[in-house]
């Protein structure tokens, strides 16, 4: 389930090689699979998009992850955002969506 609450279920099927690859759904039929993948973890995009990756390394550890967050609360008003760690970056990123999934802000590409 995302922040929206919209339940999603893990799925696997195979890439033209043969290896298997994985996804998420809105939809339980199919190739449904109860357990997460050895190496992979889910990850939720800002707009609440969930994903299948591999285990990211960590690049800040949790006490700096926490300084940020104290940041964000004390020198912004953001109320609806996600840090967002990618590769040698961290970024945040405000979601459209509040937690109850009602649109807060628009999208500037929409």
């Amino acid at each position: 389930m995302n922040r929206k609450e919209q339940i999603y279920y893990l799925h696997q099927g195979m890439t033209k090689t043969g290896k298997p690859k994985y996804f998420f759904s809105m939809k339980n039929e199919g190739h449904v699979i109860e357990a997460m993948p050895k190496g992979y973890e889910i990850y939720e995009n800002p707009n609440a998009q969930v994903f299948l990756r591999k285990v990211q390394p960590k690049i800040i550890s949790d006490e700096e992850r926490s300084t940020v967050e104290e940041g964000i609360k004390k020198f912004s008003n953001l109320e609806s955002y996600q840090i967002d760690l990618k590769n040698s970056e961290v970024r945040i990123q405000e979601s459209e969506y509040n937690q109850w999934g009602i649109q807060t802000r628009h999208s500037l590409f929409a």
